[in-house]
């Protein structure tokens, strides 16, 4: 029994398949969502090829966390929050007062943001 594939990826899985087991290696350049195609053949002495099964898989292709990943995370959240603290100086108390005493705009914008909108976007 041979294992085939009809593209190769960057990983290696061990496969096993009735009595069998199956090492490959899937090697790709590209992150995110890919079907792969196995067929198991059986080949006989004079050449001639069947399929015995046929499978597909859904991958999900990621990368490793590497240090420059959780140095970029980090500063982004600093830098996030310095920007809302920086925000909050700047703002004039006697203006917040004024929005928070204004219940009925307050309300018709919080129900739009978090369900008019999204609602929205969701439907075709």
């Amino acid at each position: 029994m041979n294992l085939m594939s009809q593209h190769p990826k960057n990983e290696t899985r061990n496969e096993t398949i009735g009595l069998k087991n199956f090492t490959f290696d899937i090697i790709t350049d590209m992150l995110g969502y890919e079907k792969y195609y196995i067929q198991i053949v059986e080949t006989t002495s004079n050449n001639v090829t069947s399929v015995l099964e046929s499978i597909e898989y859904q991958l999900v292709i990621v990368r490793k966390t590497r240090t420059v990943d959780l140095a970029f995370n980090v500063a982004m959240l600093i830098l996030g929050i310095l920007n809302t603290f920086a925000v909050g100086c700047m703002t004039d108390i006697n203006l917040v007062k004024q929005v928070i005493k204004r219940k009925k705009q307050i309300l018709i914008s919080t129900v739009s943001q978090y369900v008019v909108i999204p609602l929205v976007s969701t439907t075709k």
